[in-house]
């Protein structure tokens, strides 16, 4: 079994502490002892709420593993590290990760490229914020409300940057 096979076994079966348990283990039994240390290390720092030091390992999994099975799995680990450890720009990094995989939901994918920009604009980085909203409202037009609204956040970071152009385009589009 592949390890995305093995998650959505877990979500499918309702997410109960049993049946994700059961899916840890079917994943540790993939792993080899150094990625089975790492990989318990990183979930043992997070039960812990060492978030600081949890993102650390799962760094170093994914630097030395690239490609990984586990990767959308670490991404998805490393974005809540980072938010409860107060790194909101490193967490919206990762957020954009997530949004990107087309094997993650579409609403999942929707409502974290939304969060990524909202944390771009809160960490002073408009133009990455910028480039997350342009992006929501290319690959998510519906449903229509946000798609207005994030139009309305890019006409408003455009006005901030001294871009009237922009501006104009956001308002009208």
């Amino acid at each position: 079994a592949k390890i995305a096979d093995i998650e959505a076994s877990c979500k499918t079966a309702g997410a109960t502490p049993e049946a994700c348990a059961k899916s840890r283990d079917d994943i540790r039994a993939l792993l080899s002892d150094d990625q089975k240390a790492q990989f318990d290390a990183a979930a043992l720092l997070i039960n812990a709420g060492r978030w600081n030091e949890a993102a650390g390992v799962l760094e170093g999994f994914r630097s030395r593993h690239p490609g990984h099975d586990l990767e959308p799995q670490v991404t998805r680990k490393l974005a809540a590290a980072y938010l409860e450890a107060g790194r909101q720009h490193d967490a919206a990094v990762e957020l954009e990760r997530v949004s990107a995989d087309r094997a993650e939901d579409a609403e999942v994918r929707r409502a974290v490229l939304w969060q990524a920009a909202e944390l771009y604009a809160q960490t002073d980085d408009p133009s990455s914020a910028r480039r997350a909203y342009a992006a929501y409202v290319e690959r998510f037009p519906a449903p229509v409300e946000p798609a207005i609204e994030a139009r309305q956040e890019l006409a408003d970071l455009a006005a901030a940057a001294g871009d009237p152009a922009s501006r104009k385009r956001w308002l009208e589009e």
